[in-house]
């Protein structure tokens, strides 16, 4: 089992690590360029919304390749994407391959989870998931930081060859390591996604409909305070650096691995942990509007935001591993449809907000925190998840 997982664990955290180089990259040229909060909130949101088309797609193929040939197709699409920002250097070239990248990362993430999530039973993935988030945030923490330095004394170009070089690495180590499916294990599967699917299998299913409500509301939040917020408050602070930016972004990743390392022992108390991560994200950000006034609120409320939101990750967990491995990718497909969808909305709504204060904005933000507690507890579904409990009563 810990071989499965740290195989699995080493490629995504390759991928992971260089994509987030690259897109923070593409996204820092773009917002000096402009100088306008707008225009990053546009590129993110077509961005979010080519992923909700493209996750549809994406489980399709999930259900119906073997998994290995997926990443493998994956990595080779970033090379090239890599290849072509470097090479074609207008902002507009730039935004197309920022999208493009996207939704790779889409077809890329769908074969990572399908193939993890088949591999372990579901205590094993939930544990797998938690070291995954550490793991994760720690490198996200060191990637921050190193793509502000490189930016900043090296220059922008450095980024790519860094870049290419991991990218490589990963196709190395997935093409030679990563086993392939049993033949068993690949079956011919239905490769349409057709309406009477959707009606069957999610509209029919209270658990996956109430699940796709509370991600959709949380997404309200996810698509802005990690993606939009950083920069906003690099405006409010009146501080137009790379560096501080790197920072900011690295405030919420060392808060997710803090708390992930609370997870990998209590992650089994599912709902437990995802009510306190809701109600302590929304008491974070009712120091928002101080940051004006003390700059190291600024960091303190996104590494808080981060501690406390990474609680609620066992609950995904839970609820990718309960699925049936038949259909799962669809089914994922279908609801990273809806999230990806929320996350515009709310990086647009976020951004109409801010125009009227920190105020209203850290409001904003907690109340949809809030409102998605109010949800969960008030479902017998999602409300009392407690898998040591279960192991116990078997």
């Amino acid at each position: 089992m810990y071989k499965k997982m740290s195989l699995f664990l080493g490629i995504n955290l390759l991928v992971s690590f260089a994509g987030t180089l690259f897109q923070m990259n593409i996204l820092w040229r773009i917002f000096t360029n402009h100088e306008q909060l707008q225009t990053i909130v546009l590129v993110l949101s077509s961005s979010f919304i080519l992923q909700s088309i493209f996750s549809l797609v994406a489980g399709v193929i999930a259900d119906s390749y073997p998994k290995k040939r997926l990443l493998l197709i994956s990595i080779v699409s970033f090379i090239l994407v890599v290849i072509g920002v470097y090479f074609i250097k207008f902002d507009s070239a730039r935004i197309i391959f920022y999208l493009i990248f996207s939704a790779i990362s889409t077809l890329f993430q769908r074969g990572i989870i399908t193939l993890v999530v088949s591999a372990l039973s579901t205590n094993e993935y939930i544990k797998y998931d938690s070291i995954s988030v550490l793991s994760t945030q720690v490198t996200a923490v060191l990637n921050n930081i190193l793509a502000g330095l490189i930016i900043t004394f090296l220059g922008l170009n450095y980024i790519y060859l860094l870049v290419f070089l991991l990218f490589i690495l990963s196709l190395f180590v997935t093409y030679f390591f990563i086993p392939n499916e049993k033949k068993q294990e690949i079956k011919k599967k239905e490769n349409t996604f057709p309406l009477s699917f959707i009606k069957e299998k999610i509209l029919s299913d209270k658990k996956i409909i109430i699940f796709m409500i509370l991600l959709f509301f949380l997404n309200l939040d996810y698509g802005y305070i990690p993606n939009v917020l950083p920069f906003f408050m690099l405006q409010s602070t009146k501080s137009l650096s790379p560096l501080f930016l790197s920072l900011l972004k690295s405030s919420t990743n060392i808060g997710e691995s803090l708390a992930s390392i609370v997870i990998i022992r209590f992650s089994k108390k599912v709902s437990q942990m995802t009510k306190i991560g809701l109600l302590g994200s929304a008491f974070c950000f009712i120091f928002l509007p101080m940051i004006n006034k003390f700059i190291f609120v600024t960091f303190l409320v996104l590494l808080f935001y981060g501690f406390f939101d990474t609680f609620t990750q066992p609950l995904f967990s839970y609820f990718v591993s309960s699925i049936d491995s038949s259909v799962r990718g669809r089914i994922i497909g279908v609801i990273d449809c809806v999230v990806y969808i929320a996350a515009p909305i709310g990086m647009i709504l976020g951004n109409a907000v801010s125009h009227f204060g920190l105020i209203p904005l850290g409001a904003a933000i907690a109340t949809v925190f809030l409102l998605t507690y109010l949800i969960l507890v008030q479902t017998k579904i999602y409300r009392n998840i407690d898998l040591e409990a279960n192991n116990e009563s078997e």
